[in-house]
């Protein structure tokens, strides 16, 4: 099934960062500390990754934290947005899927 009608508008990129929702910071002793990035508004949503490190005892962990921001700014990953010609914007996902739903937003559904 293709869609035509659709003309490119551009990429997407998503960064590591875009994904977290929540950072913990947690002391383990010892001078030791643990971030850990979450997807979800709480420390008990799922963690996407979790940095550990000597700090001594300051608070926050400072040294971690440069990490933290190197890693969220790598791209995770790209894709490819489509302006239908109803205006809508959209990854080419969307697009297949709306039309599996009846709503071709002014396209031409090919088989």
């Amino acid at each position: 099934m293709k869609l035509k009608g659709l003309i490119p508008a551009g990429i997407k990129v998503v960064k590591n960062g875009d994904l977290v929702e929540n950072y913990s910071t947690h002391s383990l002793g010892g001078g030791e500390w643990s971030i850990e990035a979450h997807e979800g508004h709480d420390d008990w949503s799922p963690c996407i990754k979790e940095w550990v490190g000597s700090n001594g005892t300051r608070e926050p962990a400072d040294d971690l934290w440069k990490l933290v921001d190197e890693w969220a700014e790598q791209v995770h990953h790209k894709y490819k947005l489509w302006k239908a010609p109803d205006g809508e914007v959209g990854s080419m996902t969307y697009f297949m899927r709306d039309a599996k739903r009846g709503h071709l937003h002014g396209c031409i559904l090919a088989l």
